[in-house]
């Protein structure tokens, strides 16, 4: 049941640069903005439940001494969203930042200590609903160095996943694009499904930016041009393609 595979797909620099504008007028992260996708995207997926949840992760313990102080490197908080389908998405994306914000405080606590509280907080009180349809993290951090060093990475998948989806978001070696690494276990999910959901989240983001009064009940009905995310090409490292 562990088995999985992975995709790599990307959010291409001219893309990138529209969403970017629309995050600075907005005053945005960027991070609200692909969890605002997400949670569109498996509202889709889920007869348009206006009551969506995900985990996403705190990666934060940056310095030698936090990474030598205890406790866990990543912290996966459940991210809940209730968003109706009138409202823009200028405001649904406001709110994303606002949520993120609030639960973002907790994000300093010991997970195993604080999580029941954090899922009596923030969840359905209800234990025959699952709260595992996918976990998002965000760490667009560029490695690269200039003065003519350059950084290239590669990421693999070794077989495994303990969950169903995993979205990892990450810097396209300096290319002005984003990657997203899709690691999913494919006896639940499938490539053309991973490939679809992709679309719709670059879809959903640029037609939101490009039109901020747009509702998300309109973005569920497809009322946005279709993209064409741009694939990911591995870069050349010798190295066997995966």
């Amino acid at each position: 049941f562990t088995q999985a595979r992975h995709e790599m797909l990307l959010v291409g620099k001219s893309e990138m640069d529209e969403l970017k504008a629309f995050c600075a007028l907005r005053n945005l992260p960027m991070q609200a903005l692909f969890m605002l996708g997400v949670r569109t995207c498996l509202s889709q997926r889920c007869d348009r439940q206006s009551d969506v949840s995900f985990y996403t992760t705190v990666a934060r313990r940056g310095t030698r001494q936090e990474k030598m102080s205890g406790g866990t490197r990543v912290l996966a908080l459940q991210f809940r969203t209730l968003i109706p389908e009138d409202m823009p998405f200028y405001a649904a994306a406001d709110a994303m930042r606002d949520r993120q914000s609030l639960l973002y405080r907790h994000a300093e606590f010991g997970l195993l200590e604080y999580l029941p509280l954090l899922q009596a907080a923030y969840c359905h009180n209800d234990p025959t609903v699952s709260h595992m349809s996918m976990s998002l993290t965000f760490q667009p951090l560029p490695l690269t160095f200039g003065e003519g060093r350059e950084c290239r990475t590669k990421w693999y998948c070794n077989g495994a996943a303990s969950q169903s989806l995993y979205l990892t978001v990450m810097d396209d070696d300096g290319s002005g694009a984003l990657r997203c690494y899709y690691e999913y276990q494919k006896h639940m999910v499938s490539r053309q499904t991973i490939l679809d959901f992709h679309a719709d989240l670059v879809r959903v983001m640029l037609s939101g930016a490009r039109n901020p009064d747009i509702t998300i009940g309109d973005l569920l009905d497809g009322k946005a041009t279709p993209l064409r995310p741009a694939a990911y090409t591995a870069p050349a490292t010798g190295l066997p393609a995966v």
